[in-house]
């Protein structure tokens, strides 16, 4: 008991668990925030609509890699490693953002209009596209901020976009139960963020800096899309199961789906706010040394299971409590998908380690291979197994893929890390 109780505080000494305890401060609020107002908005809307709502963001989250363009990882990881300066490069990342915005969404809003008459998705896209343009430029400055030891800012710009969101649900939406009106309160709240993360930015990091040429512009551009392609094929592979749900049994599945893996979200949510805060510390310790990044990628991974532990263990022993508190009655069936989600979820969290691992070890070439096999593999078994079994069969295929994805990913890692060991020591 002794030494498990001096392992832990020797844990909570780290200067990355305090950086990710200051991120996650704000963070937390903010997913809490979002997360009542999705519970008010399935409540209000009911199964049907909010099955429609739910794969309005589904698309728009399939397509931010357009306007999210790899950008902010690779903001991260160059400045952290001193190879740019950090006012020129969000300036270049802000005009790379700018091009992509345009692009999504034409994309978004013609895609959606070409592949479904459901009314309700079809009312939160006007809505949805924009925002998540404008959660793009958010992005941005919640790099630049973390990249520059301002954690605690960059989680109360989150906080600042929820609270709006919920407040705008919680006035609005009872009188308007429609997709179109809850849509339009996460809008509100992404117009927030950029103003607000506009000035936390100006202030700590200053001004971004306007690019000097087109071709600065291209060069980042050449360096940042192996990143987005892994950013698109990670979406893909995490929420390709609630669109081929749409297609495939319609509004009433996706909706219960939908229930279930909001709360998947919400903890995958904190595995990404530790993998924001661990980026540049591991990038900064694989230019010093393979075992100092190794220390930073081990403390990474044993935070991670202080924090989606107890989460995890309320999923797996009162899933039907938890999902009729929080959703009613009508969203009962969920029950079963979220058990099948809970090892899921734990995988999907350890992935976005073994993921970010690669990011920081420059591998994103092979991140990007194993995230395309994850994302075969997740497709395959939808395409097998929601037809007869709708959400169910979703929730598998979820598991599945997240379960190839940490083997494969895993074994890369220890390779490249021990690799680099050994060449390192051949050359002393």
């Amino acid at each position: 008991m002794k030494a498990a109780f001096n392992a832990l505080s020797r844990l909570v000494t780290q200067p990355l668990v305090r950086q990710t305890l200051s991120l996650l401060t704000g963070h937390g609020a903010s997913k809490l925030l979002s997360f009542a107002a999705f519970v008010l908005i399935a409540r209000w809307l009911g199964p049907e609509q909010y099955g429609g709502f739910t794969f309005a963001f589904t698309l728009g989250s399939l397509l931010i890699f357009i306007p999210s363009m790899g950008a902010d990882p690779f903001y991260t990881r160059e400045v952290s490693a001193g190879r740019a300066d950090a006012q020129d490069l969000l300036g270049v990342n802000l005009a790379l953002k700018g091009l992509g915005s345009v692009l999504f969404l034409g994309l978004y809003v013609g895609g959606l209009l070409l592949t479904t008459n459901d009314v309700s998705a079809r009312s939160a896209s006007w809505y949805v596209g924009p925002a998540f343009a404008l959660l793009a430029i958010t992005q941005t400055w919640r790099a630049a901020l973390v990249t520059s030891a301002h954690p605690g800012q960059a989680g109360l710009l989150d906080a600042v976009q929820s609270a709006l969101f919920l407040l705008f649900v919680v006035t609005v939406v009872p009188n308007s139960p429609t997709p179109g009106a809850a849509a339009g309160g996460f809008l509100l709240g992404q117009s927030a963020g950029v103003i607000v993360g506009f000035a936390a930015v100006w202030k700590t990091t200053g001004p971004p800096r306007v690019p000097g040429s087109t071709n600065q512009v291209l060069r980042t551009l050449k360096g940042t899309i192996p990143l987005a392609l892994v950013w698109f094929l990670a979406d893909l592979y995490m929420r390709i199961d609630a669109a081929m749900l749409f297609y495939l049994r319609g509004n009433l599945d996706t909706g219960l789906y939908g229930a279930p893996y909001r709360l998947v979200e919400g903890l995958y949510s904190v595995a990404m706010v530790l993998c924001f805060t661990a980026l540049p510390r591991l990038s900064r310790a694989w230019a010093d040394s393979t075992s100092s990044w190794r220390k930073e990628w081990t403390h990474a991974l044993g935070f991670l299971t202080v924090l989606i532990g107890p989460p995890i263990l309320v999923f797996a022993t009162v899933p039907g409590v938890l999902i009729q508190k929080l959703y009613g009655s009508s969203y009962a069936p969920a029950m079963g998908i979220l058990r099948i989600l809970t090892p899921a979820s734990l995988l999907l969290c350890v992935g976005a380690v073994v993921g970010i691992g690669l990011t920081s070890i420059g591998r994103e070439h092979a991140q990007l291979k194993l995230t395309a096999i994850a994302l075969l593999v997740n497709v395959l078994s939808n395409f097998i197994l929601i037809p007869p079994l709708g959400g169910i069969g979703a929730a598998l295929a979820t598991l599945l893929a997240a379960l190839v994805y940490v083997s494969i990913g895993a074994v890369i890692l220890y390779r490249c890390s021990a690799n680099r060991g050994a060449s390192l020591t051949r050359r002393l």
